[in-house]
């Protein structure tokens, strides 16, 4: 199911921009990267960060994602986009953390998008 049919993941998602948004450093350069809701997603709401990237472990018609954690993270920034009404200035590398549910992680520098205050 689609980000915007999960309460819970909405929820937690808006509270993260909210955070991003609020946050003085990202106030001042007025705007912030898509990895500063990944990583306040998965200090404070580890679990539902898990449950959106095993929702994405697959697609609509049942293959796998080659990369769900990719798929689930591009889902996310889709989602503050189009129903939290975020604008995408251009991308950036930054470092993100996730923390897997197997133990495992995906940490590191990568592109994400970078979004308007």
């Amino acid at each position: 199911m689609p980000i915007r049919e999960h309460a819970d993941w909405t929820e937690a998602i808006a509270t993260a921009v909210k955070a991003a948004r609020n946050d003085e450093h990202n106030k001042k350069q007025k705007n912030y990267d898509s990895h500063v809701i990944i990583n306040f997603l998965n200090m404070h709401y580890n679990t539902i960060l898990n449950e959106i990237i095993y929702d994405y472990r697959r697609t609509g018609d049942g293959r796998k994602h080659a990369d769900p954690v990719r798929e689930a993270t591009n889902q996310i920034g889709r989602y503050i986009k189009r129903h939290l009404g975020q604008v995408r200035i251009g991308v950036r590398t930054s470092f993100r953390r996730i923390d897997l549910s197997d133990g495992s992680n995906r940490n590191g520098e990568c592109e994400c998008s970078i979004w308007e205050i």
